[in-house]
């Protein structure tokens, strides 16, 4: 969590949206690499001023798929009991994709595939 940040004039003034200033000046004060948002259009204005970069959620799982697919695996590995007990539930994949992670999503399809050909699914 990061606390104490200042919303700056330039903060309110930068954005297309100034209720989103607050968002800015946390990542600001706070020295984030990136800032996750599927509402990129409000914070694009401040992409050239801040070291973070801007990500949809969708993006940023995909950006971890590819650094880190042992990580992705491992999770959907711990996931899947839990979608499997849901009554009438949606697949992992599913649930994804109704979170408009679409790309995402598609990649978890594909590792399930895997699992499922390795007998680890």
């Amino acid at each position: 969590m990061i606390a104490n940040y200042l919303i700056r004039e330039d903060h309110l003034q930068s954005g297309r949206d100034k209720f989103d200033a607050h968002v800015v000046a946390a990542a600001e004060h706070g020295g984030v690499d990136y800032l996750v948002t599927d509402n990129v259009k409000d914070f694009q204005p401040f992409a050239d001023d801040y070291e973070f970069e801007i990500y949809t959620a969708d993006e940023m799982l995909c950006l971890i798929n590819e650094r880190r697919p042992d990580v992705i695996r491992t999770v959907i590995q711990r996931q899947l009991p839990y979608w499997a007990k849901r009554p009438n539930s949606k697949s992992l994949y599913e649930a994804l994709e109704a979170a408009q992670a679409l790309n995402f999503a598609e990649k978890v399809k594909n590792q399930l595939r895997r699992l499922a050909m390795l007998g680890e699914y």
